[in-house]
């Protein structure tokens, strides 16, 4: 053996996993503010499957295990339209729907339940929030949905909750049943002479 004392330090597997955490922010290509106008259906006034947020899950020291997930929406204008359901994708691949639940005229929820989404150690994981829009009228609504540390529900690999960090925000989304819909059909650049 050594002829005099040594220390060494580590953190085992079960330290790392108790210091796990998860963070939740805004995705830098989210939907930008915007005017929809929700023409489909048989009377002209829905939108399925309309974008509205995406967020990043951020994990470190573990893999983390979204178990709950809750939407929240905040609707305002003529308060017509209305949100029916929210639809959780990973790219295209659909993680879960949820019925939309208002609690008043202007606050309403999604709660995505057991969804048990899997975010890898030190990645991120990008998920997209979209929306069925129904009943939508001649005067504008919008929608803007978030996502705090309390409308999530994690844990370590262990089995372990988490205290999540960190908070995401769409933009306003603005929704009418008129509208104009404009399509670049085409487009010219002309150089000026230098001189």
């Amino acid at each position: 053996g050594p002829s005099t004392a040594f220390g060494r330090d580590f953190t085992s597997e079960g330290e790392l996993s108790e210091s796990a955490t998860l963070t939740v922010s805004t995705n830098i290509n989210t939907p930008q503010d915007m005017d929809v106008v929700a023409a489909q259906g048989s009377s002209e006034n829905e939108y399925d499957n309309l974008s509205v947020l995406k967020v990043d899950f951020k994990a470190e020291k573990d893999d983390v295990t979204i178990t709950d997930l809750v939407v929240d929406l905040t609707r305002g204008g003529a308060g017509v339209a209305t949100a029916t359901t929210a639809y959780l994708y990973d790219g295209s691949t659909l993680i879960g729907s949820a019925a939309v639940v208002g609690t008043s005229a202007t606050v309403m929820g999604a709660t995505f339940s057991d969804i048990d989404y899997v975010v890898s150690k030190d990645a991120t994981k990008t998920l997209t929030v979209s929306l069925d829009i129904d009943s939508a009228g001649t005067a504008a609504d919008t929608f803007v949905a978030d996502i705090d540390t309390a409308d999530v529900t994690s844990e370590n690999a262990a089995g372990t909750g988490l205290t999540e960090s960190g908070s995401a925000t769409g933009e306003t989304i603005t929704i009418r049943k008129i509208g104009i819909e404009a399509t670049l059909v085409s487009k010219s650049i002309t150089k000026s002479a230098t001189s």
